[in-house]
């Protein structure tokens, strides 16, 4: 019996040594469109909640969390004015693994022109076929600001060949 005592406390010594701390790493790119690509961004700030540690991105664009529990979510990421393209980011609980956690960034000018450069044939084509459809115009209004926001936080750079020809198609809608 003591035999037995001893190799279950010998386990679960082991069990709790091998319980953490965590290493992940982080990607924080700017998002690309299709007139330009994205790149790696060096110095955002990233801090992850419940830990007293702030870390930085490297000039790769890579950036290691260390010290981490099982269970993790970031409290701020930041990066001269930029904008989280995934609010989710900020919410969102993670677990560490080997795959490294990609982090999207766009400038406020960069997502302004991207969304503008939808919002303004998407409203040309809407009113032209607004007297046929009698729609609310502030409704409309409404739907296009948001679908041509949603469309300029979509990475171009991730996206296949298919991806590209069917958004490129939908900036003509």
């Amino acid at each position: 019996m003591k035999r037995f005592v001893f190799v279950i406390a010998c386990l679960l010594l082991v069990l709790d040594l091998s319980a953490g701390p965590y290493t992940q790493i982080c990607y924080v790119k700017e998002k690309g469109s299709d007139t330009r690509r994205g790149g790696q961004l060096s110095g955002v700030k990233i801090k992850v909640k419940d830990r007293n540690a702030t870390y930085f991105s490297g000039a790769d664009g890579y950036c290691t969390l260390d010290g981490l529990d099982d269970v993790f979510s970031f409290e701020e990421i930041e990066y001269d004015g930029y904008i989280l393209v995934d609010d989710e980011d900020l919410v969102l609980k993670r677990k560490p693994s080997s795959e490294p956690v990609k982090i999207l960034m766009v400038s406020p000018k960069a997502f302004w022109e991207e969304a503008e450069r939808y919002y303004e044939p998407m409203l040309a084509e809407a009113m032209k076929n607004n007297a046929k459809l009698k729609i609310d115009n502030e409704q409309l209004l409404e739907q296009l600001r948001k679908k041509s926001e949603r469309l300029a936080m979509i990475d171009y750079d991730e996206l296949n060949e298919v991806d590209k020809q069917v958004r490129g198609m939908s900036a003509t809608w």
